[in-house]
Formats: C-alpha cells, sequence, structure tokens
C-alpha cells in the first residue's frame, strides 16, 4: 500500500509547449504545468489497480479495476480474493500478464479500452472495459495522431485515492507506507499487434526504477500485452504495424532538488 507502478500514453510527441519539468512533458494532471490527454493503461500496486481514461482537462477520468476512496468509493470491478498476495486469479505476489486493446468503430473512432490481467496456473483471467466516457472523441483524436508511452513508479504515504478502503470498507489498504515500497519494478514482453491477432513479444523492456521521491516515466485497433521476466535492456525497441521498429525510454519528473529531464 502506498506504492504506484504505471504504464500510460500520453500525448507528448504533439506537445510544443515546455513543461514546468524543463521537457515537453504532459498529462491530465498537469503535473509539469502543460495538459493533454492521457490514458491509464494500469495504476497498480499488489493491492489495489486502476486502469483510466482521461481527456486531457479531466483530473478524475473514468476507470475500472479494484480499490480505493478516502470517503468515497473507488472502483469495485473484483475484490482482494481476486487480486492481491495469493489471490485466486491473480496473485501479484509473482508475475502476471497485461492485455490492453483498443476497439474502434468503422470509422476509427474509439469504442473502448478494454484491458485483461491473466496468470499463468490461474484459469480465472480478470476483464475490464471502460466505454461509456464523454472524450472518446478526443482520445480518438490522441490515439490516431499517435501518444508517447510512459512508465513510472513512485510512492506516497497518500496513496488512498488508489488503494484506500473506500467508504464502503471494501477496498484493500487501510493506511499507506511509501517506506515500504520496493526500490524497483520490471515491466517486460512487450508486444504490439491488431486485435484478434497473436501477441508475441518482440523485445524485452525492464523497468528499473529508483526509491521513494523519484520518478521514471511504456490507434487504431491495437493490443499491448507485458509479462514474464527478461534479462535487462534498455532503451527498450519492439515492432508497431505501420511504424516499425518503436523505441521505449525512461524520463525523469519532478525529482526534488534537480531538474527533470530524459535519462
Amino acid at each position: 500500500c502506498g506504492c504506484n507502478a504505471a504504464f500510460y500514453l500520453v500525448s507528448m510527441h504533439q506537445n510544443s509547449n515546455p513543461s514546468t519539468c524543463h521537457d515537453y512533458y504532459c498529462d491530465a494532471n498537469s503535473v509539469c504545468g502543460v495538459a493533454c490527454a492521457e490514458i491509464d493503461i494500469q495504476e497498480a500496486n499488489q493491492h489495489a489497480w486502476h486502469s483510466t481514461l482521461h481527456s486531457s482537462h479531466d483530473h478524475s477520468g473514468v476507470g475500472v479495476g479494484y480499490g480505493g476512496g478516502d470517503g468515497w468509493n473507488g472502483p469495485r470491478d473484483f475484490t482482494s480474493q481476486q487480486y492481491g498476495p495469493g489471490a485466486t486469479c491473480i496473485d501479484t505476489s509473482k508475475p502476471f500478464d497485461v492485455a490492453v486493446s483498443f476497439p474502434v468503430d468503422g470509422e476509427g473512432s474509439l469504442l473502448a479500452m478494454e484491458v485483461t490481467l491473466s496468470q499463468e496456473g490461474h484459469s480465472c483471467p480478470l476483464d475490464m472495459k471502460v466505454n461509456a466516457y464523454s472524450g472518446m472523441a478526443e482520445l480518438s483524436k490522441a490515439l490516431a495522431e499517435g501518444m508517447t508511452p510512459v512508465i513510472s513508479y513512485w510512492s506516497d504515504n497518500s496513496m488512498l485515492w488508489m488503494d484506500g478502503k473506500g467508504a464502503d470498507g471494501r477496498g484493500p489498504c487501510a493506511s499507506d507506507d511509501a517506506a515500504a515500497c520496493t526500490g524497483s519494478v520490471r515491466f517486460y514482453d512487450f508486444s504490439v499487434a491488431s486485435i484478434g491477432a497473436h501477441a508475441s513479444p518482440q523485445h524485452e523492456l525492464p523497468a528499473h526504477v529508483v526509491p521513494h521521491g523519484q520518478s521514471h516515466r511504456a490507434d487504431d485497433d491495437a493490443s499491448i500485452q507485458h509479462g514474464k521476466a527478461a534479462p535487462p535492456l534498455c532503451p527498450g525497441k519492439f515492432d508497431v504495424r505501420g511504424y516499425g521498429a518503436v523505441s521505449l525510454v525512461n524520463a525523469r519528473v519532478n525529482v526534488p532538488g534537480q531538474p527533470a529531464g530524459r535519462v
């Protein structure tokens, strides 16, 4: 509780406004002073999971998953018996797979974000869908223009918005302990494919992240998957249909006492 391992997409490539972080980083919460569309494929820890759509000025967005709430309720699409350390469907003490799809209609407009969590040895994948969102037109345009993948990991003692028990008491965490968060997380076995096609990993990308107080930030009808263990390789690359090899790099944002920028 109190940790946040995130993988999301933002319209950074299209942003021409320098941010307060001395780069062109942007997101829906204007963390570095610039707002843009954001698709949170995951914000998660061992006890909570959130997948959220944000138009450029929608700080809260519309999401699915499990956990959160400090006097209110976060998403409750599954339970701590299904997702968490030792859980029956996704045992978060072990690696698991994440697949996200962006189905479109006949005109190429985004219909939904569909997320599936699965794990070898377990026969109960967790499926989520966000499809009723007023910002779909903006996100359709953002995906069509290409969005930048971002990986981050940070910790805070005020993370109950993501992993708190909520007003209903059904969330996972009564309090957060940032000091207990591990010093690194890993994202790996990335692949991209058309919906319905087999998405086999092209290249492997681990994300080694520094401890609390610092942060390293992974279109039409495409699916993205990441999962099993891999040796270090940074920056990572994978092949995207129509674009060829695409690189993923880490970025540093809002590090106390020093300028932010690419690393």
